[in-house]
């Protein structure tokens, strides 16, 4: 199956432009944080939807995306300085 990017959401922490990324993989959604191109932790979050296509979801039920959550979480993983390398 094709990977596909279905958003990119951009924030600043630090003074640094952070991206997270959303892909889909058929109803396998996964999210990855980055910066400047790069991994910008060593966490991966994913989740699997059932029957439902996206299109569906966000724009017939006018619910959140069902992977709004785990970009949160993503976000606060990298405030919190998650999974983060040292600089050495």
């Amino acid at each position: 199956m094709k990977k596909n990017l279905i958003e990119t959401i951009g924030f600043y922490h630090n003074g640094k432009h952070y991206m997270i990324k959303v892909f889909q993989v058929g109803f396998k959604y996964t999210v990855k944080s980055y910066l400047n191109n790069k991994e910008a932790n060593s966490y991966t979050y994913s989740v699997r939807v059932g029957e439902v296509e996206m299109k569906d979801w966000k724009f017939q039920h006018g619910n959140k995306s069902p992977f709004i959550h785990m970009v949160e979480i993503a976000m606060d993983d990298i405030k919190n300085g998650f999974g983060i390398k040292p600089s050495s």
